[in-house]
């Protein structure tokens, strides 16, 4: 089993906020389908090694995406979109 690209991209010479960036990208990755309702998301550690960013970061875009009804916490197992 091939796995699809990782379709997010932080630019670190940029003026926006790396967790805006990210955020803004699942976002639009959501819109786009790319995960669909029930699907995990990348846990935080993976998604911070991945974008070799912070892992509070992660936990900062995911808080945003939660606190907008995007994504909910299964305690135990991870994020999952609504």
């Amino acid at each position: 089993m091939t796995e699809r690209v990782f379709p997010i991209d932080v630019d670190l010479d940029s003026a926006v906020p790396i967790y805006a960036q990210v955020e803004r990208q699942v976002r639009v990755l959501l819109a786009r389908g790319y995960w669909h309702a029930g699907d995990q998301l990348p846990s935080v550690r993976e998604l911070a090694v991945r974008l070799r960013i912070n892992p509070l970061t992660v936990v900062k875009v995911y808080r945003l995406l939660r606190d907008d009804g995007l994504v909910t916490t299964r305690p135990g197992a991870g994020m999952f979109v609504s």
